[in-house]
């Protein structure tokens, strides 16, 4: 499958070398690769927390029309400062291309509109996408963290040091 065809993608990446990256350095540069693919993109920073002990940053990245094929995509993007790597998870959803709304907002005015009795929610933030599916690409992707058997500051779920 091309990869202009593809509806869901999941990515792992682990970085290793030094120095590791901040994690919010990292996402702007991601959000400025993004800004070239597309028009009228949405970048919000959902969150900057420790998890396990490792800075962590979330974002969401939303295109309602990408420049070079025909189609929408959110992309929700966690990354993770390990001691001795770096670690990117994205899940991407893509959908058809969406109305780019004029000054007045009036198309997106019409796809609400549109929208309505469908059985699925689009939101600003996610255009044209179901939030629904965004809602457990969420969850999903809380449920990602980064642990090290040898460390008490980063536990492994249901380890113990050394386990």
């Amino acid at each position: 499958m091309s990869k202009e065809r593809w509806k869901e993608k999941i990515t792992l990446e682990r970085l290793a070398g030094s120095p590791v990256p901040d994690p919010l350095d990292f996402l702007e540069g991601l959000r400025t690769d993004h800004l070239a693919s597309c028009i009228h993109d949405s970048y919000v920073p959902v969150s900057t927390v420790e998890e396990n002990g490792y800075p962590t940053a979330v974002a969401l990245l939303a295109c309602p029309k990408l420049s070079l094929i025909d189609a929408s995509q959110v992309t929700l993007i966690k990354v993770i400062q390990g001691n001795e790597a770096f670690y990117t998870i994205t899940r991407s959803i893509r959908d058809a291309p969406q109305s780019i709304p004029d000054a007045k907002g009036k198309e997106k005015e019409k796809e609400n509109e549109t929208e309505k009795g469908k059985g699925t929610e689009k939101s600003e933030s996610t255009p044209g996408i179901d939030t629904t599916l965004v809602g457990g690409a969420s969850v999903w992707l809380r449920a990602i963290s980064v642990c090290d058997t040898g460390s008490p500051k980063h536990p492994c779920p249901g380890k113990g040091v050394g386990q």
